[in-house]
């Protein structure tokens, strides 16, 4: 695969000179460096959008560690896995010049693995009686964010072009 790639870059480079550098230039530096589109945004901003915005579950998300130190086996290497992928993510995109909120939608999936996980671990931990509470407390914290972060649809909030015509 390198010997392939690097063959196809050489000959690129030898029928246009110069190719190398402006694939650098726009790829390496320019896109991720540089801000696009007027979007800049402080480097903890997608630490604020998971926890306080896009993802339903960020509040949830401080029970991860604790499930971690809890988990035991592969339930904790998937909690290992899922955390160190998800963070990859969040770093990645949170070190690139232009941030926007759909940019760390990929990162999702892997917050919603490592939550699940921690909940499993923490509800076999918990004895038969306390295994009740655990679940219960899980549901009404699940309960509790979703109340908090519904937002009905008012006639303020629904854009003007959505509203042409009878429907």
């Amino acid at each position: 695969v390198l010997l392939a790639t690097g063959a196809f870059y050489g000959l690129r480079e030898m029928a246009s000179p110069g190719y190398i550098n402006a694939v650098a230039q726009n790829e390496l530096a320019g896109r991720y460096l540089e801000t696009v589109g007027g979007h800049p945004r402080p480097w903890s901003y997608y630490a604020g959008v998971v926890l306080r915005e896009t993802f339903s579950a960020g509040p949830l998300l401080l029970a991860v560690p604790l499930g971690f130190l809890v988990a035991e086996g592969r339930v904790r290497l998937g909690i290992v896995f899922a955390s160190c992928i998800a963070g990859a993510i969040l770093l990645v995109f949170s070190t690139s010049a232009t941030k926007l909120p759909w940019y760390i939608v990929p990162a999702y999936p892997f917050l919603a693995a490592a939550l699940a996980l921690s909940a499993f671990a923490l509800a076999g931990r918990a004895t038969q009686s306390g295994r009740t509470l655990v679940l219960a407390a899980c549901a009404a914290a699940v309960v509790a964010v979703a109340a908090y972060r519904h937002e009905p649809l008012s006639g303020a909030a629904v854009p003007r072009q959505a509203r042409y015509g009878r429907v």
